[in-house]
């Protein structure tokens, strides 16, 4: 209850029984107020949640999911998403879940209560610099750039590398704050 993960990186993690629908998630399952934040999920594996599991009253924040996989089909069960809010108390915001698919290679990035998802990039070319040597930080030209929504803890707080959190007008998609080009001067 009430736990927070920050700054983590989960990656390659592969749960392959399938015993219950509850219990076949993959990477991290946040539940009784847990939050999630600026974490990167990539290149895990499970039946049905590969990436995040949202519970009820639980938070996944300024996270990045990608090329996650589901081993089952949306034929199967229509919630396989990398990620999955489970209720309308569970919160999804600021995060980036792209290229992330089923059993049958097909899309399946975000499932559960749509409600939960509040400034989310779903599915589409979030313009990562080189995804295929795993390099998930966002290009000049990314619409997840300044597309975030403020929240409270950001003051002072810092992305997966260590970047201050919030650096432009609006905080950016995803676990990593893109770095204006130019100079910069940061005073806190």
């Amino acid at each position: 209850a009430n736990t927070l993960i920050d700054r983590c990186v989960f990656s390659g993690n592969y749960y392959r029984t399938v015993t219950s629908k509850k219990r076949a998630h993959g990477a991290v399952r946040v539940s009784g107020g847990a939050t999630v934040r600026n974490s990167l999920f990539t290149d895990n594996t499970a039946p049905f949640f590969p990436a995040i599991w949202v519970g009820a009253d639980s938070h996944a924040e300024n996270c990045t999911v990608v090329r996650n996989a589901s081993i089952q089909t949306n034929s199967v069960d229509s919630d396989v998403g990398a990620v999955y809010a489970a209720d309308a108390t569970a919160s999804v915001v600021n995060v980036l879940v792209t290229g992330n698919t089923d059993g049958e290679d097909a899309a399946a990035d975000a499932s559960g209560n749509a409600d939960s998802f509040d400034h989310c990039f779903v599915g589409g070319d979030a313009k990562f610099k080189n995804p295929g040597k795993a390099n998930f930080r966002l290009k000049g030209s990314s619409p997840c750039l300044n597309a975030g929504v403020v929240l409270p803890w950001m003051q002072g707080a810092r992305d997966l590398d260590g970047q201050p959190r919030h650096l432009q007008i609006l905080p950016d998609i995803g676990c990593y704050e893109g770095l204006a080009s130019g100079l910069q001067i940061l005073v806190w």
